[in-house]
């Protein structure tokens, strides 16, 4: 596991690829599509790294198969409201799947907002993807009964779920 702190040159390069490669694997999975994130610019995949406008903090790790790049994640702690560690853009290649390194990015994810005075963890996760559900379930992560859109206009449903740290 890697926790990637500031970008070098090679660094944003390869957060976009492994993005866009998750983007492509499991395009239900996230909030934006690879059509709009293949468009970003350099700056905005190093504030992938560096942390979202309006973010307090944020955190990017990656899951290592020695060299390799085989997942990701992003934490990130909103100025409105620090206290909630926000869990996204959980991904692990399917090649590397039932392996544990979900939960080690998402545990990572954990641990850096209980660090970082988060008293509260929080995701949006499509209920059609089980996988995904079991994995936050299995972490005591529990669904709070909101649901709302993956995007707009699109017939996919996330809940949100949340865990106290």
């Amino acid at each position: 596991m890697a926790h990637i702190a500031s970008p070098d040159e090679v660094e944003w390069q390869r957060v976009r690829d492994i993005r866009l490669q998750a983007l492509r694997d499991a395009p239900k999975a996230f909030g934006s599509t690879y059509e709009v994130e293949v468009r970003r610019d350099e700056s905005s995949w190093r504030e992938w790294i560096t942390g979202w406008s309006g973010t307090c903090a944020q955190a990017l790790f990656i899951a290592l198969d020695s060299d390799a790049w085989v997942g990701m994640s992003v934490g990130a702690r909103w100025a409105e409201g620090p206290s909630i560690v926000h869990v996204y853009a959980m991904w692990v290649e399917p090649g590397h799947r039932a392996q544990g390194l979900g939960r080690q990015l998402l545990d990572a994810i954990l641990g850096w907002g209980h660090d970082h005075g988060a008293t509260e963890a929080r995701l949006n996760v499509n209920e059609e993807n089980p996988a995904a559900v079991s994995l936050y379930r299995r972490a005591s992560i529990t669904e709070t009964g909101e649901r709302q859109p993956l995007r707009e206009g699109k017939p996919a449903t996330v809940v949100t779920m949340r865990r106290a740290l």
